[in-house]
């Protein structure tokens, strides 16, 4: 489903180069659970927006769903991102003007669904969620860990075959996250592609394969 090819970053930044990913290579499997673990500053999340095409390598190759993202439009980048992909952020990411419902059926609307149908999803997906009962609250009503759900019920409006989440607990209660990533385990044994970033081993814990970064580098894979 991924590949990275000796795949490396860099910024100009003032008239410098900065490197951030620097020579990366691996694989993610269809319906595999992975973590990618390491400190502030390692790349993790620029190796995330990659993978989520919100980037672009500085060089190297990356293979998405078969195909090599170098090679793809802007309109096919925003296709994938809509449709293939599904994104999960550590401060939700919720447009707090609308309610539960409505945040979840957003991507919906973007990819052209009927109201009614996509009405019909929303619900579906939130109660799959665990939050019947919240549909029509605002994001301000909603407990930290209830906004997460909402954020993962978003991600998967569109049914994608990846969700990319990105410190995802990181904004919560330790008991709060694990109720999170256990909800993150049962979507992948339902056969999502689920990739985490994360510096918290007790999350990394949660995916069968842990791939290790530290400055800009894959240091090891577990």
């Amino acid at each position: 489903m991924i590949e990275f090819n000796s795949v490396s970053k860099s910024y100009q930044i003032a008239g410098n180069t900065v490197p951030v990913l620097r020579d990366i290579s691996f694989t993610i499997e269809d319906g595999e659970f992975v973590s990618i673990m390491g400190p502030s500053g390692s790349g993790k999340s620029t190796l995330m927006h990659i993978m989520g095409c919100l980037d672009v390598p500085t060089s190297g190759r990356v293979s998405l769903f078969g195909t090599d993202i170098a090679g793809m439009s802007r309109d096919e980048l925003a296709h994938a991102r809509n449709r293939q992909i599904g994104f999960v952020f550590q401060n939700f990411h919720l447009i707090g003007r609308m309610t539960a419902l409505r945040n979840v059926e957003l991507p919906l609307v973007y990819a052209g669904w009927r109201r009614g149908r996509r009405s019909e999803r929303a619900r579906s997906l939130l109660t799959q969620v665990g939050l019947e009962h919240r549909m029509d609250h605002y994001p301000n009503e909603l407990s930290g860990g209830q906004k997460q759900r909402v954020a993962i019920a978003r991600a998967l409006a569109n049914q994608p075959s990846l969700i990319l989440a990105d410190e995802p607990t990181g904004a919560l209660d330790t008991a709060t996250g694990q109720e999170i990533m256990e909800l993150f385990g049962r979507l992948n044994s339902q056969g999502v592609t689920i990739v985490v970033v994360t510096h918290d081993a007790a999350v990394a814990s949660y995916a069968s394969r842990t791939i290790y970064v530290r400055d800009g580098k894959v240091v090891d894979t577990l």
